[in-house]
């Protein structure tokens, strides 16, 4: 342990509900690094709490919790170095098994893109350790990042026909909201350019024939109800 004095900040919680300690005498420096000295060197051992005479086990959300509480890479006062020579450095970074039902997780290091790929200690399966995901066999991460890319594209343009498209024959137009209606250049059918409501019909028996989700829709009814709900006192 570090023995030195620390701000209060680093002594404020309990590691666990099962921790029998009152008070906390080591940091959370302290505690990260000796999570990480279990981790490293006994992945398969249950983490325990570094107290004197507690020994309380943490479960996998302590752990989670416990981890990220201190940068695992540079301690601060040297970030200025880090940013200097971060494209040479070799990062160690805490990767959670991806795999929700194993719940194990392992220090990795990245020191170059093809090394993404984490073997679990002890499910034995592959998680992406750049993407914190199930490992996409036959991709590599940039090859992912552009297929996630591609896919968004393609599903904004979905989006955006299926807005466009005519409710009838389905046929594409262009699509124009400073219009209050669309006239389908294969079918003529005429209808609102935001909720597709047959436009005749609106213009036939009024605004409350938008759909109430549209910017355009009015709702006539309440004024119905208040002229023919007047009493008259005689």
């Amino acid at each position: 342990m570090c023995r030195t004095e620390q701000t209060l900040d680093q002594f404020h919680e309990r590691l666990s509900n099962d921790c029998h300690h009152v008070e906390r005498t080591i940091c959370d420096k302290c505690v990260y690094e000796n999570g990480k000295f279990q981790l490293e060197n006994f992945p398969n051992s249950e983490l325990t709490c570094p107290e004197p005479n507690c020994r309380a086990t943490f479960n996998i959300k302590e752990i989670r919790h416990l981890i990220p509480t201190i940068p695992n890479n540079e301690t601060t006062e040297n970030s200025d170095r880090h940013k200097r020579s971060h494209s040479k450095e070799r990062k160690t970074e805490f990767i959670w098994c991806a795999y929700e039902e194993c719940g194990s997780g392992q220090f990795h290091i990245m020191s170059q893109p093809s090394s993404s790929i984490v073997t679990c200690v002890l499910c034995k399966r592959q998680t992406c350790a750049l993407h914190h995901i199930k490992w996409h066999k036959g991709l590599t991460c940039q090859e992912y990042d552009q297929q996630q890319q591609q896919q968004e594209q393609e599903r904004q343009q979905a989006i955006e026909n299926a807005e466009k498209q005519c409710p009838k024959c389905q046929y594409i137009n262009e699509k124009n909201l400073n219009s209050d209606r669309t006239i389908c250049s294969i079918c003529k059918y005429e209808y609102c350019p935001e909720c597709k409501a047959d436009y005749k019909e609106i213009q036939k028996n009024g605004l409350h024939h938008h759909k109430t989700t549209c910017s355009r829709y009015q709702d006539n009814s309440k004024k119905k109800s208040s002229k023919s709900s007047a009493c008259t006192i005689l």
